[in-house]
């Protein structure tokens, strides 16, 4: 056992020696894992600014491209008219230095793409760091019995570090400033991933440390052999509470209700789709992201389109396999495992806005040529194809071997599931944009007339239409006990009994609600262009909570496992909210 002060340690030899021994080991794992904590924050924030350094750039380079086109355009054109020297002499100056400028940008937005990539996979391997030192503390405190040692620190997400400030205005008229500023983050994010490989490559060999009047001391080496050298307590609680800190000054963290966020580096308007854990997303940057359910952590991330656009077409899960339509016109098929692209046929010219619906084997989609196709999802041979009088943005509903759909000539159409022969078509006053929902052998639809219809499955006979709603919209319906939810361009959110066809309640947002409600254990979960997220308690329509993400709401919220899983369009990230506060 060991007597005395603090200051002057006798050791005696006995059993309480290892009970002494396995405090300090523990004393050192938490040191240890709160620097991969730390490690874990700045990869995150790292990989966040890489990723909108790639979409500035991006928009960077296609300015450049123009600008050259046109100096290019204007020189051959001096050229023609044989201009005098002076006034040629400065055409070729500006067309070359928008030339040079344009292999800076490219040169500069191949660096930010490889520091995304390399902050990710060095996520990857501290998040099982992580795992590992969180395994072992657990041990560790297991043999030791219980202390007063702080709880292990959660995964936080820091906010941005200081070069994120340059990206706020890395872009602008004077390109020149504007690729210095890029530079200087590109950079700085450098620098961090460099500090952080070598600290992950540290010598993997405890070193003897020595205190004069004690026993020399080992560093202790995580389960990952990498060493890190002892700390006080007062270090390690301050180290921790700063994390915390700096996390509760996000946005996104402020609200007590967040899990995680993932920055994509662009636009989310599609609804996630959550499968074994993970949560699938197609982002307006041209991917398609794999992220962890629990943590936020990004599995695999595949690239479907090089267009910058909405990517509007939500992921559907099925047999191993991610469907989405693309904005090059193609539907493509992704193992969940690596994000592996299998298949992907072109069906269409322009970009696929429909979400995919998957059923017995074949994956059924819209196109803006009006079309809906039937996909064997094995052979990815189309099975049969029809049209209709108009866009098709609405996403196919299966069900009882009918596929159901809207189109922007303002029908309804039934198809059977196997053949594609028309069962039926029913006109609405305008074009319908959402999608179908089908209950009880009731199709339920919002159209841009303003009304929500109720449409006889089999038949496709009118059976009713909403009263009280006169707001055109998008947001698609949910039914849930006898109850239909759907959004409004008035902003508001509707409850409609199905029995009396009459509106329960209605909640205000403070802008148009084109996002699509979800309905879980009593509560409907919807976003609003307001920059909210509102969970409303579904038999009275009164607020259970809202978030507060900024920029329109336009994706569908997804609950799973008790978490709400949404994304955002200017905030450009991926949410996950606790379900119930």
């Amino acid at each position: 056992m060991a007597v005395g002060h603090a200051d002057h340690i006798v050791y005696h030899a006995g059993p309480p020696i290892e009970l002494a021994a396995l405090h300090a080991q523990q004393e050192e794992t938490y040191q240890a894992l709160t620097r991969s904590l730390e490690q874990q924050a700045e990869l995150e924030r790292t990989a966040h600014n890489s990723a909108k350094l790639v979409l500035i750039l991006t928009g960077m380079v296609y300015r450049l491209d123009q600008l050259n086109r046109t100096t290019t355009e204007e020189r051959d054109q001096l050229r023609a008219r044989h201009a005098n020297p002076a006034e040629l002499k400065r055409a070729e100056f500006q067309f070359a230095r928008a030339m040079e400028q344009e292999k800076r940008a490219k040169a500069e937005l191949r660096r930010a793409q490889d520091k995304q990539r390399q902050a990710e996979e060095l996520a990857t391997r501290v998040a099982e760091q992580v795992r590992m030192l969180t395994n072992e503390l657990d041990r560790l405190r297991m043999n030791a019995g219980a202390g007063e040692e702080p709880a292990v620190p959660p995964r936080t997400v820091l906010a941005p570090h200081v070069a994120s400030s340059l990206l706020e205005q890395a872009v602008g008229d004077d390109i020149e400033q504007a690729l210095a500023r890029a530079e200087a983050v590109n950079d700085a994010d450098d620098q961090i991933l460099q500090r952080i490989t070598r600290e992950l490559a540290s010598n993997v060999e405890g070193v003897v440390e020595e205190t004069p009047g004690r026993p020399p001391q080992r560093s202790w080496t995580s389960p990952l052999r990498m060493r890190f050298p002892r700390a006080k307590w007062g270090r390690l609680v301050a180290v921790v509470l700063s994390i915390l800190i700096a996390s509760s000054s996000s946005s996104a963290q402020a609200s007590k209700g967040v899990n995680w966020q993932y920055f994509t580096g662009s636009a989310v308007f599609s609804r996630p789709a959550v499968a074994d854990g993970t949560v699938y997303i197609n982002s307006g940057d041209g991917n398609v992201y794999a992220i962890a359910a629990n943590d936020g952590w990004l599995k695999w991330r595949t690239p479907i389109s090089g267009i910058l656009g909405s990517g509007q077409s939500s992921p559907a899960v099925a047999d191993g396999s991610v469907y989405v339509g693309s904005k090059d016109g193609r539907l493509y098929a992704l193992d969940t495992s690596n994000g592996a692209v299998r298949w992907q046929p072109s069906i269409s010219s322009s970009p696929i806005e429909s979400s995919p619906a998957v059923a017995d084997g074949t994956v059924y989609i819209g196109t803006r040529e009006g079309k809906v196709y039937a996909i064997d999802a094995t052979t990815h041979l189309v099975r049969w194809s029809r049209s209709t009088g108009g866009v098709v943005t609405s996403s196919p509903a299966v069900a009882n071997g009918v596929v159901y759909v809207g189109s922007w000539d303002g029908k309804v159409y039934a198809f059977n599931a196997d053949t594609g022969k028309p069962r039926w078509q029913f006109p609405t006053g305008d074009r319908v944009e959402s999608s179908p929902a089908v209950a009880d052998g009731t199709v339920y639809i919002n159209s841009r007339d303003g009304n929500v219809y109720a449409i006889n499955a089999d038949t496709g006979q009118f059976l009713w239409h909403s009263y009280g709603i006169r707001s055109a919209s998008e947001s698609s319906p949910a039914v849930a006990d006898g109850t239909l939810y759907v959004g409004s361009d008035d902003g508001k959110v509707y409850a409609i009994s199905t029995s009396t066809h009459r509106v329960l309640w209605s909640h205000p947002t403070r802008d148009s609600v084109k996002s699509s409600p979800a309905v879980a254990n009593g509560v409907v979960y919807v976003g609003s262009n307001d920059g909210k997220v509102y969970a409303l308690y579904a038999n009275t329509g009164d607020v259970c909570w809202t978030a507060t993400i900024g920029g329109w709401v336009y994706s569908s919220p997804v609950v799973a496992d008790g978490t709400v899983y949404v994304g955002g369009r200017d905030a450009e990230t991926v949410y996950a909210f606790r379900a119930r506060l």
